[in-house]
């Protein structure tokens, strides 16, 4: 009886595949060329200058829709900025970024320079696990332990007063530092460097 159960069952499977197999063709197909179209509108967007603009590159950011171009012209923006991409912001939909401090410092003018570009644009949003008051820009932090203890983070004030260095582990955050920007930069330049 119960045998005869699931050779029906398997068998119905069977049907069913063979009825949706034409469709996942069809559907393979359109994502297919919905990524051509997509790599066409960013060589027009390369063309009209928008891909050399980081709050164009941003404000159009589109997780997993983002044409190959359009993320690499953001990625080499950051790059060229002394920051790192670092995936996206769920609540914001727009790219992470992660600065990595040397140990010396030499850096820091470069990246605050880049974060005062990146600040007005990032949209603020309150993290799950940061404990102050209103909504933050969330950078991240690329440090010499590989994130051994935790990982860190500094949470900016949208309008650039201060931030906060924050390791997170085991699903609680911990406060490491609060100052301006410059001084969170030095602090972790100083303690959570990366060579």
């Amino acid at each position: 009886m119960i045998e005869e159960q699931i050779k029906e069952l398997e068998e119905q499977i069977a049907y069913l595949h063979k009825r949706i197999e034409p469709l996942q063709q069809d559907i393979l197909k359109k994502h297919k060329r919905v990524e051509r179209l997509r790599e066409k509108l960013s060589a027009q967007h390369e063309k009209e200058g928008k891909l050399d603009d980081i709050r164009w590159l941003i404000e159009n950011y589109e997780p997993d829709r983002t044409s190959q171009k359009h993320y690499q012209a953001l990625s080499n923006w950051a790059y060229t900025h002394g920051v790192y991409m670092s995936g996206y912001i769920p609540e914001t939909n727009q790219p992470s970024f992660k600065v990595m401090m040397r140990k010396d410092g030499s850096n820091l003018d470069q990246t605050i320079d880049t974060l005062n570009i990146l600040l007005p644009i990032l949209k603020p949003f309150r993290p799950e696990y940061y404990e102050g008051d209103g909504e933050v820009i969330y950078i991240s932090v690329f440090e010499h332990t590989l994130s051994e203890w935790g990982s860190y983070g500094m949470y900016v004030d949208p309008n650039g007063e201060w931030a906060k260095v924050d390791r997170i582990c085991r699903y609680r955050g911990e406060v490491l530092f609060s100052g301006t920007i410059r001084e969170a930069l030095e602090y972790l330049a100083k303690n959570h460097w990366y060579e």
